[in-house]
């Protein structure tokens, strides 16, 4: 019998309704990258390390992003900057995750 392991998966707009409602900004996960193709995005969050299993093309510091007014759809945080930061407001939890793209 092959050895499984459980794993959470979040909807991609579940995410993005998280971030949105938590940071008063516009975040759409799916659209960075000028679009994500579908499929699973994994990240695991261990203690204050998150280990992040994709790219991500010229994100800017949590920081930055949350100063930044330009509205671009083009603007992303460093992912794992973001996840440790909700982590912190107890919105996620030590885990292994797959955010799920689909449309």
């Amino acid at each position: 019998m092959i050895k499984t392991t459980p794993v959470d998966t979040i909807k991609c707009w579940d995410l993005d309704e998280l971030v949105t409602t938590t940071y008063g900004k516009p975040y759409d996960f799916q659209s960075e990258e000028e679009g994500r193709d579908r499929g699973f995005y994994r990240f695991v969050v261990k203690n204050d390390d998150v280990s992040v299993c994709f790219e991500q093309e010229n994100p800017i510091p949590l920081d930055e992003w949350l100063k930044d007014t330009s509205g671009s759809r083009l603007v992303y945080p460093l992912f794992d900057e973001l996840i440790l930061d909700l982590k912190a407001k107890g919105l996620i939890k030590d885990g292994d995750y797959y955010i799920v793209v689909d449309w």
